[in-house]
């Protein structure tokens, strides 16, 4: 139930994009967090929430930005982080949601959504496994000891040792 197009408009795009951004990255965390999300938020905001009428999917997509933004922190893999700056980008200014600044807006089920979705990253922050790390060819090249004599003079790029140049000039013998 939405009060209007507009109002459907502004809850849908966002809702489709963080799904689609929570699916790519972590398929089966979205998938557990989002109806923790929805029932989480609404069980909060009718318990806590003012005598009033909430209508809309806001709590659903607060909770959704808290939960990829929130994940990205915990899990620190590329994947993550990247979808949690790119949430920060485009929903960053959601957090500002759960405060009262207009009249017939639920501030409730805004701040209910965020807490849902952070209570939701933390619980799921392990259901997907972590992708796999990339090896380089050099981190699989044996080191050479520092103390190795056949190393010094090895590199051709590298200067001898002061010690080891001869003069140019030796001056008078």
């Amino acid at each position: 139930i939405h009060g209007s197009a507009s109002h459907l408009i502004a809850n849908s795009l966002p809702t489709f994009v963080l799904v689609a951004l929570g699916m790519y990255a972590v398929p089966r965390a979205t998938f557990s967090a989002l109806p923790l999300i929805w029932i989480l938020s609404g069980v909060l905001v009718w318990l806590f929430g003012r005598e009033s009428l909430h209508i809309g999917a806001s709590g659903v997509t607060h909770g959704l930005m808290s939960f990829l933004f929130l994940l990205g922190a915990l899990r620190r893999d590329r994947v993550t982080l990247s979808i949690a700056m790119v949430v920060f980008f485009l929903y960053g200014s959601m957090i500002y949601g759960f405060l009262p600044h207009e009249a017939g807006i639920s501030f409730e089920y805004h701040g209910f959504g965020l807490l849902a979705g952070i209570v939701a990253a933390v619980i799921y922050r392990k259901r997907d496994p972590l992708p796999p790390q990339r090896r380089y060819s050099w981190e699989d090249e044996p080191e050479e000891p520092e103390d190795d004599p056949t190393r010094l003079g090895s590199d051709p790029l590298e200067p001898p040792a002061p010690i080891d140049v001869k003069p140019i000039w030796d001056g008078p013998t």
